[in-house]
């Protein structure tokens, strides 16, 4: 896997690259407080198939962190300026939680662009889809020692457990937590929590897959309802994970994203 980095607006956004140029390339965006290391596993079974690019978002992980506004359609432009600076003119493209958001906008913006969404534990209606925990972590009085304890070793650890059902998180992962800013960290997750993303992902018309999970508990699991059901959709369940189904049970989400992103032939009786 390459490390590498270039510029959108005068921001330097580190990616990881990986995987055959076969396909068209698969952008994968990580959640909030991840980076796109998230993915490293995943990437390791898809890249026989797929060109797998693996962004940092601004203000998260390697990245640069300016004082600049860290709204879901302010990240939506300066990722669509990273598509821009790779010359990306049609891709693949997977969201997790946060970042299916970012997603989602992208999706609905540039539709000759992205040929398919996967969006992975959605949070589509913002407050409601926080569990009561992470809401009250966000109220006023909370978020700032919240953002304090995630500078300790102890706090990410603590509020990293959330995050998975069963699974130890491995320690680079849990560190990513540390890396975001306060101003990066507070202001996307205010606004993830203050947009309805339901009417946006209903106008997407490329093949969308939402992949959920039964054991999430960052993600109300009444938000699954409010998953589409057009033609052009489909869902699935990850049975005995948390929040990171890529992280947790990374052989069964390969093998979903496979046979969405290249589907078997249908065979045609003679």
């Amino acid at each position: 896997m390459d490390l590498l980095s270039t510029r959108v607006n005068g921001q330097e956004i580190i990616y990881r690259t990986a995987g055959t140029r076969v396909n068209t390339p698969l952008v994968l965006l990580h959640g909030w407080g991840a980076s796109g290391l998230y993915w490293e596993r995943v990437s390791e079974d898809l890249l026989l198939r797929h060109h797998c690019i693996m962004p940092d978002l601004p203000g998260f992980g390697l990245s640069e962190k300016p004082r600049i506004n860290y709204s879901l359609d302010n990240l939506t432009n300066l990722f669509e300026g990273f598509l821009d600076r790779l010359e990306l003119d049609q891709i693949n493209l997977v969201g997790h939680s946060m970042g299916s958001l970012i997603a989602i906008r992208a999706a609905v913006r540039n539709p000759d662009r992205i040929r398919r969404l996967c969006v992975i534990n959605p949070p589509l209606r913002g407050w409601e889809a926080l569990s009561a925990f992470h809401r009250f972590s966000l109220s006023p009085g909370i978020r700032c020692f919240m953002h304090l304890l995630m500078k300790t070793p102890f706090g990410r650890k603590w509020i990293s457990k959330d995050f998975t059902y069963k699974t130890e998180l491995k320690q680079e992962y849990i560190d990513d937590l540390g890396r975001s800013t306060y101003r990066s960290s507070i202001q996307s997750i205010l606004s993830l929590i203050d947009a309805d993303s339901v009417p946006l992902i209903q106008k997407c018309k490329m093949p969308v897959l939402l992949s959920g999970t039964d054991k999430d508990k960052v993600i109300q699991p009444s938000q699954k309802n409010l998953y589409p059901t057009g033609e052009n959709f489909q869902s699935i369940l990850i049975n005995d994970a948390g929040h990171i189904p890529m992280v947790e049970k990374p052989e069964e989400f390969v093998q979903a994203l496979s046979s969405f992103l290249i589907p078997s032939p249908v065979s045609i009786p003679s």
